[in-house]
């Protein structure tokens, strides 16, 4: 593992930022190849996404911080540490998706229309940053004697729980999730095929997510909060709930298209 990839005159460059920022700046040029063949303006996009990287970081950080006050309550000043790890992506998801909407409602663009454009370049972020995740050593698996499993000599996270875990093989959870994040993203291109309406994307992006988010947790060895003890994640509850509203969404405005094309 290399939690720091370089250091230059004394200060080390974390891993796990650079690769932040790499996924950041690659979802950003798809967002912009995308907006200009929907004839949105660059400028509109550029301004949005200083706020989304701003809002999603942010939102990220806090609801990892949420999950895991336990740990943070007794140590504050680690609460700064993000280069360390630690961000979840439902808490960036939620407050890049609250902002991007306030954005483009004040700029009076069309929401659904970037929703689309948006959503897919979030997998290409999930797909680099999870990288980070894996240098960093946060975002473990649980222990597994399958041949891909790998030690990690450095991991992040509650000090109780890394210490059974240093030097033994685990899931590579991180690989897992950014494998997954890649296959949907080339899905959704395909889908861009047969799109049937504004939101179509979004919809399909966050229903595979969610069912992929869902199976990978299972094999997650961190702790990272319960809403039912070693049964139901904090993140695995998400997955449910965006999977059932963007499914039923998704059955409902077919539903309705379908019943209106008959008339």
């Amino acid at each position: 593992m290399h939690p720091v990839i370089f250091t230059l005159f004394g200060i080390p460059f974390y891993t796990y930022g650079l690769t932040t920022a790499l996924g950041f700046g690659i979802a950003l040029a798809y967002i912009l190849l995308e907006a200009k063949q929907k004839q949105i303006k660059s400028e509109i996009i550029l301004d949005m996404a200083f706020w989304l990287i701003i809002a999603s970081i942010a939102g990220a950080r806090i609801l990892f911080i949420i999950v895991e006050w336990d740990y943070y309550k007794t140590r504050p000043l680690n609460i700064l540490k993000i280069w360390e790890g630690g961000l979840v992506f439902y808490g960036g998801i939620i407050a890049a998706a609250t902002t991007a909407m306030l954005y483009l409602k004040f700029k009076k663009q069309p929401v659904l229309t970037v929703a689309d454009i948006l959503a897919p370049a979030l997998l290409l972020g999930e797909t680099i940053g999870r990288w980070g995740c894996f240098f960093a050593g946060c975002c473990y698996g649980k222990p597994t004697s399958l041949t891909w499993g790998i030690e990690m000599p450095n991991l992040v996270g509650k000090p109780w729980v890394i210490k059974g875990l240093l030097g033994v093989t685990l899931h590579p959870t991180q690989i897992y999730s950014s494998v997954a994040a890649l296959l949907i993203f080339i899905v959704i291109q395909l889908l861009k095929k047969k799109k049937h309406f504004e939101g179509y994307l979004t919809l399909w992006t966050f229903i595979l997510y969610s069912l992929s988010r869902f199976i990978i947790e299972f094999f997650r060895g961190d702790e990272r909060g319960w809403i039912i003890e070693n049964y139901l994640s904090t993140s695995q509850f998400i997955s449910a709930l965006v999977f059932g509203v963007c499914l039923t969404i998704l059955l409902l405005v077919n539903k309705k298209n379908k019943s209106t094309s008959k008339k």
